[in-house]
């Protein structure tokens, strides 16, 4: 290096907020490449022809190869398939799917909100009215399910495994495959401090819009799109005739809960729970005490209260009428393995199973005077 020549300076990279609009700002630039293999892939997958793991394998695949052809390493965003974009797009492009994926039939969209008034977490909500019948006459309800997937060294105590997060409607019918739409995943190695706090600012965006029902006015940092772009003309026009989709239940076990939004750690003695206020202890409030007018019975949070609490912690919570009072288990951590396992293995296990569970409910629902609360 010449003596007489200054060093270079260093580029200062900024925060998250600068790096994201510095990014954004060179795709803008961009805006006219596009990539046959990323739209080939991104069709092949919603289509259910493959898988994301075959998607990711031959992605990276075509990044090592433009590698060995000279490419520059740059840090890129992760792309993320915005829920808002994805049902409106299904809408357009393949309606068939889109109401079999979302609203197989017409008349549950009607008897599921009328069972779902008396919800805690319809409580005050901004898009149900119980009087206004319109107000749920093309609101889809949603599901968001999260969970750590092994990806290497499965069973191992050395694995290495994804966050991947996805979400379908709760009226959907067909396979899961066909019910269950893939919105991102990252590898828990590489994953930043920050990460999960900026997909879900994103999520909180996009499903604010998804449950309007129009097409947004600005980004997910609160900036308005330039005016003449693509999607500033498109703003505030409806994202899929009229149809819209309000989350309603948050899925997902109870580690993910903790450790992906930020939710009540069961283990501590202290708000163990995220749905109530009871204790871990040994005090009037334990939830240890199983009788039927033990005290934390009647602690379940209020969601605007909890909205306001500390526990609160996670921008999905900022959706309008999403609250402590939308997160439900995964059903998968609830059940009893056994009684899907293959039938020919444990088809008398499986027998026995199902044998007992129903003498059970016949004893509790038919056969005692009392009610089944009391049994």
């Amino acid at each position: 290096m010449d003596a007489a020549q200054p060093p270079s300076k260093r580029r200062r990279t900024g925060g998250i907020r600068q790096r994201l609009k510095r990014v954004e700002a060179d795709r803008e630039a961009q805006v006219n490449v596009t990539s046959g293999l990323a739209t080939h892939l991104i069709e092949q997958f919603s289509l259910g022809h493959m898988s994301p793991q075959q998607v990711q394998h031959l992605a990276s695949l075509a990044v090592k190869d433009m590698e060995h052809c000279g490419g520059d390493d740059q840090w890129e965003l992760q792309s993320i398939l915005l829920p808002h974009e994805h049902f409106s797009s299904l809408y357009e492009s393949y309606p068939n799917a889109f109401f079999k994926s979302f609203l197989p039939d017409a008349e549950d969209l009607d008897r599921f909100w009328r069972h779902a008034l008396e919800h805690p977490s319809l409580k005050e909500h901004p898009w149900i009215s119980p009087e206004d019948e319109n107000s749920w006459s093309k609101l889809i309800p949603l599901a968001i399910h999260g969970d750590g997937v092994p990806t290497t060294g499965i069973g191992k105590i050395w694995t290495k495994t994804m966050t991947s997060v996805s979400y379908s409607s709760l009226l959907s019918g067909g396979t899961g495959a066909e019910a269950q739409h893939y919105i991102w995943s990252v590898s828990d190695k590489e994953r930043g401090v920050n990460t999960l706090h900026e997909f879900w600012e994103v999520m909180q965006w996009s499903s604010t819009w998804l449950a309007a029902g129009v097409w947004p006015d600005r980004d997910y940092l609160g900036t308005r799109f330039p005016k003449g772009s693509p999607a500033r003309q498109k703003a505030g026009t409806a994202l899929a005739g009229g149809w819209r989709a309000s989350l309603f239940a948050i899925q997902g076990d109870l580690e993910y809960l903790n450790y992906a939004l930020g939710l009540a750690r069961w283990s501590r003695l202290e708000s163990p729970c995220t749905l109530c206020q009871a204790t871990g202890g040994n005090d009037e409030n334990t939830w240890l005490d199983f009788r039927l007018n033990a005290a934390w019975t009647k602690l379940a949070w209020d969601p605007k209260k909890w909205k306001e609490s500390s526990e609160n912690t996670c921008a999905l919570f900022q959706i309008p009428g999403v609250s402590c009072q939308s997160v439900c288990l995964d059903y998968l951590h609830t059940k009893h393995l056994g009684l899907h396992t293959k039938p020919t293995a444990h088809i008398e296990t499986n027998c026995m199973q199902i044998h007992f569970l129903t003498l059970i409910h016949l004893s509790i629902h038919f056969k005692k005077p009392d009610s089944p609360q009391e049994t």
